[in-house]
């Protein structure tokens, strides 16, 4: 009798181990290929073309298409919010956190270019292109290629990308026996970090209040080096700094409104 319980908690803690091993998240493996978001935003390929093309660095024009393999979902956070994770060191994302999709535009020896498709909360899709020149560091290079996560970490458990739009910030935040987290800014120096290094949760957390100390926490990261052309249909605003969080909601929110416009003339 004794056998067959312990033969069959074994078998639970098997299922249970290959449940756990199943639903971890991977954002390598999160694609745009097999997200609900897929139509809606494949549709908006012409139109992200079209606002992308040419610009004012190298006045080069955007491919004929757009490289949706590499898009990346991407959970938007407040600063406090964010530190609060690092401070559970509990590596959970809510169902219903709001997220964009980064996709590269276009890459070469004099710019690089990406566009953020995000939903509002009727469902309708909108996207902002952001344009930067070459020398400027990248706050998504995990769209441009492999950022080598593999040769960083000996037991990848669970992977995702989350971002401080506001202060033009991105970080990979990985659970490799405890959360550990790579950060990409367009202005690195501001926080005191290094682009592409890998650091614990503890020390990130203290950079984040550090710099929270000093500007506040809803602070505006102005004067950040990437120059965020933003298209609303037929206008075009160029802020210095990476694309915020009010910028980005603003640009998306003032596009599908326009789109459902011409729709209603239609």
């Amino acid at each position: 009798m004794k056998r067959i319980i312990s033969i069959a908690v074994l078998v639970i803690l098997i299922i249970n181990s290959v449940s756990l091993k199943t639903y971890a998240y991977d954002y390598r493996e999160d694609t745009l290929e097999s997200s609900d978001d897929k139509e809606e935003v494949m549709e908006l390929e012409q139109d992200i073309i079209r606002r992308s093309s040419g610009n004012i660095y190298s006045g080069s024009a955007t491919g004929n298409t757009i490289d949706f393999d590499s898009a990346v979902k991407v959970y938007l956070f407040e600063a406090d919010e964010l530190i609060a994770l690092l401070d559970n060191g509990v590596f959970q994302i809510e169902t219903d956190r709001q997220y964009v999709w980064k996709i590269p535009v276009l890459e070469n020896d004099k710019e690089y270019r990406y566009t953020v498709v995000g939903r509002d909360e009727n469902g309708s899709y909108g996207f902002t292109n952001v344009i930067s020149p070459i020398d400027v560091e990248k706050q998504t290079p995990y769209i441009f290629g492999d950022i080598g996560l593999e040769s960083k970490f000996s037991d990848i458990e669970e992977a995702c990308i989350v971002s401080i739009p506001m202060w033009s910030v991105d970080f990979v935040l990985v659970k490799d026996k405890g959360m550990k987290i790579i950060p990409y800014a367009t202005r690195p120096d501001f926080f005191g970090f290094t682009n592409g290094m890998v650091y614990s949760a503890s020390d990130m957390k203290k950079f984040l209040e550090d710099y929270i100390g000093e500007i506040g926490v809803h602070a505006a990261n102005e004067g950040g080096g990437a120059g965020t052309l933003l298209h609303y249909r037929n206008r075009y605003f160029y802020v210095m700094g990476g694309v915020s969080a009010a910028i980005l909601i603003i640009s998306i929110t003032v596009l599908i409104k326009m789109k459902k416009r011409e729709r209603q003339k239609c």
